[in-house]
């Protein structure tokens, strides 16, 4: 082997140590909370290493798949959980639920375009029963002070029925 075919193998060799060594690097370790609602705006933490810090803004041709993304997988559908950048940093991503059925779904994160491997199954639960529901407001008219009755916890978004998250 000539030194110059020498050289293009050790560099070879080499770009794959590297790409191996990032591989290794990003993981998705936890979630918190596991189960939310089926309403959305369930605000999800991820818990891991690797995630995108300096390329989270993906403005501009060319850019889509800079950043993090979280999508929630089930065995019938997909669910975008829209990452909240401002929020996220190389060790946590925060992102939020849409609207999905009652089901169970795998966490799937992307840094710039690339999924994270799955070393531990990491899983979101949509349940209804974790769905905010109020089943009476009373007075119904008046002066302020409202008695809210119920299942809910405290949130920042709702909706009325047929509605999107305000």
């Amino acid at each position: 082997m000539s030194p110059g075919e020498r050289l293009r193998v050790l560099l070879w060799l080499a770009s794959l140590s590297s790409a191996a060594a990032d591989y290794q690097v990003r993981r998705v370790y936890q979630i918190t909370p596991t189960e939310g609602g089926t309403n959305g705006a369930v605000k999800v933490t991820i818990f891991g290493r690797g995630f995108a810090q300096a390329n989270q803004f993906n403005y501009g041709p060319g850019n889509e798949n800079l950043g993090n993304s979280v999508l929630m997988v089930s065995n019938t559908r997909t669910v975008p959980c829209e990452v909240e950048k401002q929020e996220s940093y190389s060790t946590q991503i925060m992102c939020y639920t849409r609207s999905m059925p009652e089901d169970n779904y795998v966490v799937k994160v992307s840094v710039d375009g690339e999924p994270i491997p799955d070393i531990n199954t990491i899983w979101f639960y949509s349940r209804g029963f974790r769905t905010p529901v109020i089943q009476s407001v009373t007075p119904v008219t008046g002066l302020p002070g409202l008695d809210f009755r119920g299942h809910f916890t405290i949130c920042d978004e709702f909706s009325w029925p047929g509605e999107s998250s305000r």
